[in-house]
């Protein structure tokens, strides 16, 4: 199965497994009711603006896993003198796929395509069950905390 860069035609189907994403991890709840629309929306101006770029494996006309790339420029970062960072986000394969390199495949074409942007540090959020992979990739954890106000 080859990786292919996503076109914004894909982002319907990179959205749903973006969802199911969240579902697996019990977290569709924090999801805004109309998440579905906002994500979309949200991902096609990225696209635009160049900003994204998702890849993806298919069988047939089905994407089976995907992975994203994102350039963000929050703060403090965008007052670094590189002014943004990479951001891996999206991995998902569904089940019956998983368990064949799909998930570390993907992420790398993320990472590859961030590096040719010029990002100099790439961050993700990593679920317990994906933690051993990014960590085998070369991700380490921080010192960032999270205070939950719900």
């Amino acid at each position: 199965m080859k990786i292919e860069a996503a076109t914004e035609r894909d982002l319907n189907q990179i959205v749903r497994l973006k969802i199911r994403l969240f579902e697996d991890v019990a977290a569709n709840w924090l999801l805004a009711d109309n998440a579905v629309e906002l994500i979309t929306q949200h991902y096609q101006e990225l696209y635009a603006q160049k900003n994204a770029q998702h890849f993806v494996m298919r069988v047939g006309d089905i994407v089976v896993g995907c992975a994203g790339g994102f350039i963000k420029n929050d703060p403090p970062y965008c007052y670094f003198k590189t002014p943004f960072y990479g951001f891996i986000a999206d991995v998902y394969t569904l089940p019956e796929h998983r368990e064949k390199g799909y998930a570390t495949t993907l992420t790398q074409a993320a990472i590859d395509w961030l590096k040719e942007k010029n990002c100099n540090m790439i961050r993700l959020i990593a679920s317990p069950q994906s933690q051993n992979i990014y960590e085998n990739m070369g991700f380490r954890g921080t010192d960032e905390m999270v205070l939950w106000m719900y």
